[in-house]
């Protein structure tokens, strides 16, 4: 038995499908809908371990901070401003007195700021010069994450997730 595979007979497009040899190997559609439910899997499985609103992952649970010297020391982290795109790489260094200094590296200048921080029902409460805020300390086995909500003088708002520098 020969086989005619002359220009003419594969013009014909239905002649050129039915020479087209089988393989065993999936074609192109049948690998992207195996793919699809098993990256729709691996998405709901991440999602479990996403950040949560609060800025912590997982099992992270809020912890109370009766004196101002248990979160003493350096903490480092991304301040976040709305309708900024990019975070900010801030430090905050916490004193065992209750002062802070709050300095980073911003997009338009300099960040140094200073105040005092008091511990208040489990919370913390925060006065700088020109803002309030509060924070809560969240912990998950041997971690720890602060996250600080302020709010400026003229009603400008930022979020602080800090975690501690070792």
């Amino acid at each position: 038995m020969s086989l005619d595979l002359t220009a003419e007979r594969l013009d014909d497009a239905a002649t050129a499908t039915r020479l087209r040899p089988r393989t065993r190997f999936p074609s192109v559609q049948a690998v992207l809908l195996g793919a699809v439910p098993a990256l729709l899997l691996v998405v709901t499985l991440l999602t479990g371990c996403a950040t949560r609103t609060d800025g912590t992952t997982g099992d992270a649970r809020p912890a109370a901070v009766t004196d101002v010297r248990a979160i003493a020391g350096r903490w480092s982290g991304l301040l976040e401003l709305p309708g900024h795109r990019q975070p900010e790489f801030v430090e905050m260094t916490i004193a065992p007195d209750g002062t802070y200094n709050v300095k980073g590296v911003r997009t338009i200048g300099v960040l140094d700021v200073q105040g005092r921080v008091e511990a208040v029902d489990g919370t913390l409460r925060f006065r700088g010069p020109r803002a309030t805020a509060t924070g809560q300390l969240y912990e998950q086995d041997a971690r720890r994450t602060l996250v600080i909500d302020a709010k400026g003088d003229g009603g400008n708002r930022a979020t602080v997730r800090l975690n501690p520098v070792r």
